[in-house]
């Protein structure tokens, strides 16, 4: 604990030394200037006694019955009266801690404040005044936020905290058994009287506060001091003074500083929002404050790298190639402004190229090196030169020495493409030249090769026409005509003019030839109906003639030799009236053919049979005859005779009797059994 000394002069002033260090303080000081420990007066010391109850002040004033105290302080921030004076400049602390500061007990006496004996409880709470009754203290403390006067002392700077924490100031533990200090309900007794000593048990029972003392005698009056007292108030007031003006000093740039970063921090997000112009305005006012007046500088450039790079991307080149130049080293301006001399220079030989002149294009692609793509599109000139040599001798029908110059461009562009096009328009030729000469198997293998190309398909097709041709042609000679008939029929008419022609003619000797065959076989009929379809195809007309037989001589043609006998006479006489000849077929109740009769226009025939059940046909017309077999043909009519007395197609002949048949009798009124008839097809007559 630091202990102060005090001399008295002769005018009753006193020498101050720093008892810290010894050394020798100016009166009014309140800090060593060497060691910088707190200096605190010992004033007279005056013996009191009285009751304490969380109050150590001095009385006001005395009087016969009980000394009289200042009202309690309620509010332990500040000591009232004096606002610059903190709690720990009252009660210097005994020693420090991990927790704070230590202060001194309670006071055990009016004389003397405890464990600091050279501090009276007058020194304690200043009077305000003095008077003949005793000290005049000031009122009580209305707010126990702030003390009245010093609106800028807190309670913190009243009672330093026991520690610091990340939650902010931790202070005094609550008193454990005192009340607490009157007026003051946020200030504890253990927060103004720091305690004793700590029991056994620890902070559980508390710590132990200082008892309680009677008041035994009458407090003496006070000796006047009010010269003393008057010139304590100045230095204190003095003292307030100038720590108020060190606050401002420290303070008023503190605050400026602030104000001046709020706008500098301001104008950086207009800056960084690219605002330029307003940050410009901002920095300006900032005057020489932080770095204000490069980001001036750094706002003008920047908005004119901006606008250069406005006129870069509009391809304004020659204009911003001027604002990059005027940048200097201004981040990469002086790159940006090479960037546009060549991007002019590369636009330039760009322009060439796209017209053609390749040759100027290389030129200028190749001064301008390494930039972008300049030395791409130089390779590009000369090959797009080469290639267009190739594509003239192509044009010209060169196509082995274009093949040569396609070869050298490798994979450019469509090269490769172009190789083989050449390729294939010399094998086309080859082609057409076998075709020309009529080998039309050599064209047709040569075409396929080529696939789809030009018209390969095509030319394969009408080869391939054109060996079926030959091939029909062939087999046409060879008599062949079904087959011949089948290739002709495939061919298309506009590349083969007469195929439909010959296709016909395949389909006409067809047909003769099997007008022939039927004409062979005796089916006189079927042949005349061939040659009549075949019209004026060759001699059809006159073989159709020659399918005419001529009618046979009237009488019986055909006798069954089984039945010879002759028993029965059948008289057969068709109607007079028709003019139709007629044809007679007469079979036994089994089917067996037995005789045929052939009987011309206007005559009548007889013929012998043996007794027994016969059943009779009769083919007539007026038409040509065809034969036997084929008769009169479709156009003859052929009926199957009926017996009408008991509606069969039999008629049973007795031996030894002479039978008249009238033919068609059922419609002519004829004498004897009426004959009816039903029709009869052809095939089965």
């Amino acid at each position: 604990m630091n202990k102060f000394t005090e001399d008295q002069d002769e005018e009753g002033e006193f020498d101050m030394i720093c008892k810290n260090c010894g050394t020798q303080v100016p009166e009014g000081q309140k800090f060593c200037h060497i060691c910088g420990n707190a200096i605190i007066v010992n004033p007279p010391e005056v013996e009191v006694t009285y009751n304490i109850e969380g109050s150590t002040s001095t009385p006001v004033e005395q009087s016969d019955q009980d000394p009289v105290y200042p009202p309690p302080v309620e509010s332990a921030e500040q000591v009232p009266g004096s606002p610059d004076i903190t709690a720990a400049d009252v009660f210097p602390p005994l020693e420090q801690s991990d927790q704070g500061s230590v202060y001194p007990p309670p006071v055990k006496s009016a004389k003397q404040v405890s464990g600091s004996p050279d501090i009276t409880a007058t020194g304690v709470f200043p009077p305000l005044e003095q008077s003949d009754q005793g000290s005049v203290y000031p009122p009580p403390v209305e707010s126990a936020e702030q003390v009245p006067g010093s609106p800028d002392i807190t309670a913190a700077d009243v009672f330093p905290p026991v520690e610091q924490s990340d939650q902010g100031f931790i202070y005094p533990p609550p008193v454990e058994f005192a009340e607490q200090v009157p007026g003051s309900p946020d200030i504890t007794a253990a927060g103004a009287f720091p305690p004793l000593e700590q029991s056994d048990q620890g902070s559980v029972q508390g710590p132990v506060y200082p008892p309680q003392f009677e008041f035994t005698e009458q407090v003496p009056e006070l000796p006047k001091k009010k010269h003393k007292n008057k010139k304590l108030f100045i230095i204190i007031a003095s003292t307030t003074l100038a720590l108020i003006i060190i606050a401002a000093i420290l303070i008023v740039p503190l605050i400026i500083n602030k104000t001046n970063q709020k706008k500098y921090d301001n104008a950086m997000a207009l800056l960084n929002a690219g605002n330029y112009t307003q940050a410009e305005e901002q920095f300006t006012e900032l005057g020489d404050f932080g770095d204000a007046q490069a980001k001036v500088k750094y706002c003008q450039n920047k908005e004119k790298y901006d606008n250069a790079m406005a006129l870069l991307d509009a391809g304004k080149y020659t204009q911003a190639e001027e604002q990059f130049t005027e940048l200097g080293d201004f981040e990469d301006a002086q790159a940006k402004a090479a960037y546009c001399q060549n991007k002019e220079k590369y636009d330039d030989a760009v322009a060439l190229l796209d017209a053609g002149n390749y040759t100027q294009a290389e030129e200028q692609f190749t001064k301008l090196g390494d930039f972008e793509d300049a030395q791409a599109k130089a390779a590009y000139c000369q090959n797009k030169e080469k290639y267009d040599s190739a594509v003239a001798l192509l044009d010209d029908g060169n196509y082995a020495e274009a093949k040569e110059k396609f070869v050298e461009l490798g994979d450019f562009e469509d090269a490769t493409i172009q190789v083989k096009n050449c390729e294939n328009i010399i094998d086309y030729e080859k082609a057409e030249e076998l075709l020309t000469q009529e080998k039309y198997s050599d064209a047709s293998t040569a075409f396929e090769k080529l696939g789809d190309f030009r018209d390969s398909s095509d030319k394969v097709e009408y080869c391939e026409n054109w060996l079926d041709y030959l091939k029909a042609e062939e087999l046409f000679a060879a008599g062949d005509y079904a087959a011949a008939k089948v290739l002709y029929g495939d061919l298309p008419q506009d590349s083969f003019n007469d195929a439909t022609e010959k296709h016909s003619k395949c389909v006409n000797k067809e047909k003769y030839k099997d007008a022939e065959t039927l004409y062979t076989e005796g089916s006189y009929y079927d042949a005349y109906l061939a040659f009549k379809a075949l019209g004026s195809f060759e001699d059809a007309e006159q073989r159709k003639s020659e399918c005419i037989q001529p009618f046979p001589n009237t009488g019986e043609q055909y006798h069954n030799p089984n039945y010879s006998g002759s028993s029965i006479s059948l008289l057969i006489l068709p109607p007079a009236s028709d003019q139709s000849r007629n044809y007679i077929k007469i079979y036994t109740q089994d089917d067996v053919l037995v005789s045929t009769i052939a009987i011309d226009q206007g005559a009548s025939a007889e013929v012998f049979l043996p007794e027994g059940s016969y059943r009779i046909k009769n083919a007539y017309g007026t038409g040509a005859w065809f034969g036997e077999d084929d008769m009169f043909g479709d156009e003859g009519i052929y009926l199957i005779l009926l017996n009408s007395e008991n509606n069969n197609d039999l008629f049973s002949l007795e031996a030894y009797k002479s039978y008249t048949l009238y033919l068609r009798s059922a419609d002519d009124g004829m004498p004897g059994d009426p004959v009816d008839s039903k029709n009869e097809n052809r095939d089965n007559f």
